[in-house]
């Protein structure tokens, strides 16, 4: 496998395995939840799991025959209805549940909106003496909230759990701009407006004798359920359903245990993971360099993943460890018969170099490229630009032997490489271009007297990059999808800085 394909491949392909924790406070991999994506998380989160919970009392909770009298008018209302179904957020918008960051208490405050918020039901109002009348609807608003810990347990993992505060879990909120109101809709026609007429103190006795009777009466279970759902369905929804880095194809782990508690700022949260890079079936670790500081200016989008380019180094040197930095060519590859030693027409190895076409003719010339040492990674201006040392071996064949194929060595080359790769990314799925592959050859063995410096030259330049360079663009155009589990990513970017890469997306919830 060539090594630009390699550093498009490595990019995505990290583990959700959390091993091989150290003991100081340095990271390789920094992710950014922002407040906009932490709501829709929340948001999410609650509409998969409250069918899931026990809230037969609470979400049939009604209030009946209400009868309240204020400023000469009666309000009967029959029965209010909590309305508690969730909706299923679109695109990233939260509709049931708000999210706010206190950096002070580190905790999200979380604060149901009209879907989880609202009494419906029918009012009638009336004068004292009965002749004149209105009915309208009737929502009671009653906002309520509580209060998340996005936290790491002792081992370094990923939790969550109620925040130690007053008002940890508020039915109704204790927040005045949250306060419960009252709105009347589809009011029949009444040139008195009956029920506007005695609302403010409608509203405010109603909540004193019957919303805040009930609610409290409510707020004991309500919080334990909610409580429950914060420390252990949450936590183990963190730890497992939210997958944001898959295992795949079971080549390499990467430890994502957290070093160090999460960062609280009003627009964001960040948490801070290892990044240190083993591969999956030896538990051999790879080299990496921990940093203690990091730059991540932005949170305009709902996620952003921040690694350190050393991150990428160690994918390779997995790579060039177990042999996969590999490439094999063979004349078939050609499809100008450029590596053939007899040609017609054109220009072929055996046209260059008479002595190959006169020992064997009509064979073919195949090529075996090897790295010979972990390639060094840098990213510059947005290009990630690969450097390394490789080994060719030129073999020749006679294509007419299909079967027990025996090929004859003519040729050792050794010299270096360099390639720049542009990468982007469109929605879910990152691409990849090859920018430039720059060959240089130091020392040519053969005992073919013709394989000289030119005739090497047209090899690498006819066959290496022209079969190579196509197939890579091929594959990098087709792209390849970011493994995020339950999400497709939306308004995506790709920044690649000195020794880091930097992605961040809005997302959106999808069921597989």
């Amino acid at each position: 496998m060539s090594l630009s394909l390699m550093l498009c491949w490595t990019s995505m392909h990290l583990s959700h395995q959390m091993l091989y924790s150290s003991p100081n406070n340095s990271y390789g991999i920094v992710l950014r939840f922002t407040e906009r994506g932490l709501a829709y998380a929340v948001n999410i989160a609650i509409y998969k799991e409250v069918p899931k919970w026990k809230w037969t009392k609470i979400i049939n909770v009604s209030i009946s025959n209400v009868n309240e009298t204020a400023d000469g008018v009666n309000y009967w209302i029959d029965k209010l209805i909590l309305n508690t179904k969730p909706k299923e957020p679109k695109e990233g918008i939260p509709n049931s549940f708000s999210v706010t960051i206190d950096p002070t208490l580190r905790c999200l405050k979380v604060t149901a909106l009209d879907a989880f918020a609202s009494l419906r039901g029918k009012v009638q109002c009336h004068n004292l003496t009965g002749d004149e009348k209105q009915n309208c609807s009737v929502i009671v608003k009653t906002p309520w909230s509580f209060r998340v810990n996005i936290d790491r347990d002792k081992d370094g993992y990923l939790m969550s759990h109620m925040c130690n505060s007053t008002d940890k879990c508020a039915i109704p909120s204790s927040d005045p701009a949250l306060y419960p109101t009252i709105e009347f809709s589809n009011c029949t026609r009444s040139e008195k407006k009956v029920c506007a007429r005695g609302k403010s103190t409608f509203e405010e006795l109603f909540i004193e004798h019957r919303l805040n009777e009930t609610l409290n009466g409510l707020k004991k279970e309500a919080c334990v359920l909610i409580e429950k759902f914060v420390n252990k369905n949450l936590t183990m929804l963190l730890r497992n359903k939210i997958d944001l880095i898959p295992n795949i194809n079971k080549t390499f782990t990467i430890d994502l245990l957290m070093p160090k508690k999460p960062l609280y700022n009003e627009s964001y949260i960040d948490t801070f993971h290892k990044g240190t890079v083993s591969w999956y079936t030896t538990d051999e670790i790879y080299k990496t360099t921990p940093i203690s500081n990091y730059d991540l200016p932005y949170n305009n989008r709902m996620l952003y993943l921040w690694a350190s380019g050393d991150t990428i180094k160690a994918f390779l040197e997995g790579f060039q460890i177990h042999g996969n930095l590999h490439q094999k060519i063979t004349a078939e590859d050609l499809k100008n018969g450029g590596l053939n030693t007899t040609c017609q027409t054109g220009v072929c190895v055996g046209r260059l170099v008479p002595l190959l076409a006169e020992k064997y003719p009509n064979h073919y010339i195949d090529l075996d490229l090897y790295s010979l040492e972990t390639p060094d990674v840098k990213f510059e201006q947005n290009l990630a630009v690969i450097k390394g040392k490789i080994v060719m071996f030129a073999y020749v064949r006679d294509p007419v032997q299909k079967h027990d194929i025996e090929t004859i060595g003519i040729a050792k080359l050794n010299g270096k490489v360099s390639m720049q790769i542009k990468l982007w990314v469109n929605g879910s799925t990152l691409h990849a271009v090859v920018d430039a592959i720059d060959p240089y050859l130091e020392n040519i063995d053969s005992s073919i007297s013709d394989f000289n410096v030119q005739t090497v030259n047209f090899i690498i330049r006819s066959a290496v990059i022209v079969t190579v360079e196509p197939l890579l663009n091929e594959f990098g155009k087709t792209g390849f999808g970011i493994p995020v589990a339950h999400v497709e990513l939306y308004n995506s970017t790709i920044e690649l800085r000195k020794d880091i890469i930097l992605i961040g997306s809005d997302l959106v919830h999808i069921e597989k």
